[in-house]
């Protein structure tokens, strides 16, 4: 995303009376005026979205959360979702997933919530569905797009059933990787078949930082794909499993 643009001053300098002519009795009685007071994170505005309520964005946090559990949990998720009319497949609800440091997938915990919706200045669905392109155009920044791929690995690795595993499957890492490529990478439709085939069950986190290489540097003919250099077997086998297809 392209970085947030400054609000201008709220105030102006006052002018001097004190140069004016003889004459001017406006000029000189001209009064400075006073500077702003600082304002409360309740009143403070943004330019496009308006002011932003922590008690407002707590009221829409309940609207949301599961009245039985203390988190917005799945249902609350899918309820959102439809809520922006967005699909939860969408790359902006991940990027929206990483501003808020959510830990755990289709889930937002109070904290999270708060602490991330107010650093977005967004306290209502309607503000939060207005910003979802500016999230989306956020991926254009290279080095905030490989937080936010690096960031989905950890992300998916939260729904495993079992909290000590490491990896995820590949099917988690295909469904991933077109949430974050499509439309983006010649090459994803090709690499997702190759995964779905291949001998490997898992994708580890070494695995997955080189994919994210592997898209950044390699070209969609594999031209310049130089198997002596520190790729991990996958993608090798993958250039192999390329060139014999």
């Amino acid at each position: 995303m392209p970085p947030r643009r400054r609000r201008s001053s709220a105030a102006l300098a006052a002018a001097s009376g004190s140069a004016a002519s003889k004459g001017s009795a406006a000029a000189a009685s001209r009064k400075r005026r006073p500077k702003p007071s600082a304002a409360s994170n309740d009143d403070m505005g943004t330019s496009k979205h308006g002011g932003f309520s922590t008690a407002k964005c707590l009221a829409w946090f309940e609207s949301y959360k599961d009245p039985t559990e203390a988190n917005i949990g799945p249902d609350g998720t899918a309820r959102l979702c439809v809520d922006l009319d967005v699909s939860p497949e969408n790359v902006a609800l991940l990027v929206l997933a990483k501003r808020l440091e959510c830990k755990k997938m289709a889930t937002f915990t109070q904290a999270e919530w708060l602490t991330g919706m107010g650093a977005l200045r967004c306290d209502s669905t309607v503000k939060l569905k207005a910003i979802l392109p500016d999230l989306r155009r956020s991926l254009d920044d290279p080095k905030f797009f490989k937080q936010v791929f690096l960031y989905a690995y950890d992300f998916a690795r939260s729904a495993n059933q079992n909290s000590g595993q490491k990896t995820i499957d590949k099917q988690t890492a295909v469904a991933m990787l077109d949430v974050l490529l499509r439309g983006c990478w010649v090459l994803l439709d090709s690499f997702s078949r190759f995964l779905e085939q291949c001998s490997a069950r898992v994708i580890n986190k070494d695995q997955w930082v080189n994919i994210h290489d592997f898209y950044k540097t390699v070209k969609p003919d594999l031209s310049n794909y130089d198997e002596n250099s520190a790729w991990p077997v996958l993608l090798d086998e993958y250039v192999e499993w390329c060139k014999e297809g």
